[in-house]
């Protein structure tokens, strides 16, 4: 369950785990993944339903499910900004409960929008393959009784053309997420998954019957927490390597499953591989937090396989205990019932064991996932001799006029994809970028260039004013972001020749700042004058006093650089509500 070395599952007795890990620490901090980040649209179509069942009348505790869902619903609240009209929180829900909230809630749903149903407890699959959520008054003589069959689900849900996304953190084989028995029933196998309607989305932790494991030391399981960390940016870029600033459902479901094995679980999460599903973007922003390393993944590892282990090895003891005194119950009477105990007891603990199940992450694995990806889009393998781009000077002119062949931009790639050297992946990358914006292949330059500021090089400050300037034009929705950009070519604007040119570079930079804040403020405006909550108001008033700020820093490099200062003396105007705040 916690480690796995090739193929071979390794019987570990008690005391051969404790000499191998006893001097190593069971204390990890992981890195926080709360609380969501903040999405910038009110969303007025999305419904949730966010459900965590922990603790049940006649079955083990669901460990964690209030944690994680507690956690979920914060995502639907602040991330995909779901009205509180449109979304219920419900801990310990009995049947009738969840069943009420699912014909309630899908009739808030917008026609065109999305209703989200997380779901962390316990799971049950049947003899027919049939996959239940269990409410907590399941009956454990019966548990289908009461369960509430995932088909069921979609077929209630999904039947005015909106989509429903259902991710369900829970085993649905006979084990619970403390990896101990829920159930003495025998395990069934549960059926596959079709992922074939892009409006249905069934996401579980697992697909098969393992149960969905803890992460004790993040006090979440360990599906829900790498999930809550994707959203904040650790899963940008995770199917093509290349990081953009926005999370899509491909990327999420991709990051769970690959790290889950990095973090030497064998579950294998649900990936729906639909074009309409794989490119939904989730969050977006230019400030995502990058993923931590493989080496503190290492240890995550390790700490989480080390406390599981822990755990386990005190509930076998525990249990060891209970039964021990019972025996000595028996054993204080006397005659033959007391050694008839003494032998029981030797039987079942003398050989006292764990498995031990665990992945070993090799990276060149996800390398070549990601290798195979491009090899499955046709369109993009093109044959080259690598020889045709080894001498990159030889390449500029071409590249500064547009016209590097398919074959030339196929090999800059791929040395680009392999390459180590920082400097040497900035002058490929660059001649991409170049080929393109001659080439006026917008929509390639604009992916090549935030690669190139995100994760290779950011101090070119003619780069990021360009793309500051590309993404204000581009529209209100990308506004942050090109203020974001605005702020690097600030820092940087020192490389500019000094002179005329200078002053009128860094006049344009500041009255760029100015009006994306401005036009940041009045974005702000209009969402509460449509929803007066104290949220908008905050967000509003922090909009305005940086618009105010940004007007009165162009109006003063104006004035000190005596160019013409009537904008931005009206823009100062427009955003403070003090007319003495713009005068010298």
């Amino acid at each position: 369950m916690f480690s796995k070395l090739s193929t071979l599952s390794q019987f570990l007795s008690i005391s051969t785990l404790c000499a191998m890990f006893c001097n190593a620490s069971l204390a990890s901090e992981p890195p926080i993944v709360e609380p969501s980040p903040l999405g910038d649209i009110k969303n007025r179509r999305d419904a949730a339903i966010v459900i965590g069942n922990e603790n049940y009348y006649r079955l083990p505790q669901a460990v964690y499910a209030y944690n994680d869902a507690s956690a979920m619903h914060a995502f639907m609240q602040n991330t995909r900004r779901v009205s509180s009209y449109r979304m219920t929180y419900i801990q310990n829900g009995k049947q009738e409960e969840l069943n009420k909230a699912l014909s309630k809630y899908y009739r808030r749903t917008s026609r065109k929008g999305t209703l989200w149903i997380y779901f962390a407890g316990h799971g049950y699959t049947d003899n027919n393959g049939n996959r239940y959520l269990l409410p907590i008054d399941a009956d454990p003589n019966d548990l289908k009784s009461k369960g509430i069959e995932l088909n069921s689900i979609f077929e209630q849900t999904s039947q005015k053309g909106n989509r429903v996304v259902l991710i369900v953190d829970a085993g649905f084989g006979t084990v619970g997420r403390d990896g101990l028995p829920i159930t003495d029933f025998k395990e069934n196998t549960p059926y596959g998954i079709a992922n074939n309607d892009p409006d249905q989305v069934l996401w579980l932790s697992d697909s098969t019957t393992q149960h969905s494991p803890i992460y004790i030391q993040a006090q979440h399981s360990i599906f829900t927490y790498l999930l809550l960390g994707g959203i904040k940016g650790w899963a940008d870029g995770e199917l093509t390597g290349t990081a953009d600033g926005t999370v899509s459902m491909g990327e999420l479901q991709q990051f769970v499953q690959d790290k889950m094995h990095q973090l030497g679980q064998p579950n294998q999460s649900t990936v729906f591989e639909h074009p309409d599903v794989t490119d939904w973007p989730i969050h977006s922003s230019p400030e995502l937090e990058n993923i931590p390393t493989d080496a503190k993944f290492e240890e995550m590892s390790i700490a989480i396989r080390m406390r599981n282990f822990a755990n386990q090895s005190e509930a076998i003891k525990a249990e060891a205990q209970k039964v021990w005194n019972d025996v000595m119950y028996d054993v204080q009477k006397g005659g033959t019932q007391g050694e008839e105990a003494l032998q029981r007891f030797v039987e079942r603990f003398a050989d006292s064991s764990i498995e031990m199940k665990w992945m070993v992450h090799i990276p060149e694995v996800l390398k070549a996932q990601r290798m195979l990806r491009d090899y499955e889009n046709l369109g993009n393998i093109v044959a080259f001799d690598p020889k045709i781009c080894e001498d990159l000077p030889a390449l500029e002119p071409d590249a500064m006029m547009g016209e590097l062949s398919p074959e030339v931009i196929a090999c800059l790639e791929a040395q680009l994809r392999l390459e180590r050297l920082q400097s040497k992946k900035s002058h490929l990358s660059t001649l991409l970028i170049n080929n393109d914006l001659n080439k006026k292949n917008w929509d390639s330059w604009e992916i090549r260039v935030r690669n190139h500021l995100k994760n290779i090089d950011r101090s070119q400050p003619d780069m990021t004013f360009s793309f500051a300037i590309f993404l204000h034009n581009k529209g209100s929705e990308y506004f942050k972001e090109a203020l974001y950009w605005t702020d690097y070519t600030f820092e940087t604007r020192n490389q500019w020749p000094e002179g005329q040119d200078y002053m009128t570079k860094s006049n344009k930079l500041y009255q760029l700042r100015a009006q994306l804040a401005l036009e940041i403020w009045m974005q702000a405006e209009k969402a509460y004058t449509k929803e007066r909550t104290a949220e908008l108001d905050q967000i509003t008033q922090e909009a305005r006093g940086l618009a105010k700020d940004l007007s009165r820093e162009w109006l003063d490099y104006a004035r000190q650089a005596e160019l013409p200062t009537n904008d931005a003396f009206n823009m100062c105007l427009s955003a403070s509500p003090d007319p003495e705040f713009c005068k010298e």
